[in-house]
């Protein structure tokens, strides 16, 4: 009775299926790919058997056309993983744009351009939003340790109240020389690189139906 539920072409059958895609579909997105895996192998051994086939007998018998199909599926994912590498791209750039706007927006600035004045204030406001911080002052805490780390590492003391921590003028060329290198770690960090998402291409290079 059971096995019947699941014979191909049936109306159960297809709703199943259509479950199951969206189960896939869910777990390309969260990025898990051992509960897509599970889920592939275990609703493809009840649909053979359910359905009298035997997977190695199939092979065995179809060993050309199994090839000439293992072949498509990965020659139309790699151009699917292309796609959707585009796809995080152009997500990614959205959104630093919409993080830059608010940052504009809240000091009154038109335009799209971060003032060269603002500059450092911008580099520890986007530091705040890739580590994920969540407060009222934003970029403020990152500045903020950041300067009493390199104060300590000069063996200045830390004024008590450290919100308005201000780096003496003999260290001001250093400072600078130490915001452009948290700069270059930053856009290091956030520019997403295929070599870093192994995983994530491989995902959907496989998942891609």
């Amino acid at each position: 009775m059971l096995l019947g539920f699941f014979l191909f072409g049936t109306y159960s059958f297809w709703i199943t299926t259509a479950l199951v895609s969206f189960f896939l579909i869910a777990c390309v997105e969260k990025i898990w790919a051992g509960w897509a895996t599970l889920m592939l192998a275990c609703a493809a051994s009840v649909v053979f058997f359910s359905n009298g086939i035997n997977p190695l007998s199939y092979i065995q018998e179809h060993p050309y056309d199994i090839a000439q199909w293992v072949c498509l599926h990965i020659l139309i994912g790699a151009f699917w993983s292309v796609y959707r590498w585009y796809i995080l791209l152009l997500k990614e750039r959205r959104k630093i744009v919409k993080i830059k706007k608010a940052f504009l927006q809240k000091r009154h600035i038109e335009g799209d351009d971060v003032p060269v004045a603002l500059r450092e204030e911008w580099l520890f406001e986007l530091k705040s939003h890739q580590y994920g911080r969540s407060y009222g002052e934003q970029g403020v805490y990152y500045e903020r340790q950041d300067k009493i780390e390199f104060l300590r590492e000069h063996s200045i003391s830390i004024p008590s109240d450290d919100r308005l921590i201000e780096i003496p003028d003999r260290l001001k060329d250093e400072w600078r020389k130490r915001v452009q290198k948290i700069s270059r770690e930053l856009q290091f960090k956030m520019r997403p690189r295929p070599r870093d998402n192994k995983g994530l291409i491989t995902l959907w290079m496989i998942y891609w139906p």
